[in-house]
């Protein structure tokens, strides 16, 4: 019996070295926060999309 392991696209992209689209997600979720001008923490979110910044 073969079993077979899918990796997903974010752990490929971080183990081959390429650019993630998580750094995209989390910095345009804050950009959008702000420009609605919502009232909400977002330090943790813009914390993830520093830290995928100096990954790469």
């Amino acid at each position: 019996m073969r079993i077979t392991v899918y990796l997903i696209s974010t752990l490929q992209d971080v183990r081959a070295h390429r650019e993630t689209e998580m750094n995209y997600f989390n910095m345009e979720i804050c950009r959008l926060a702000e420009e609605m001008k919502m009232q909400t923490d977002l330090s943790l979110t813009r914390t993830l999309g520093a830290l995928t910044l100096k990954k790469g």
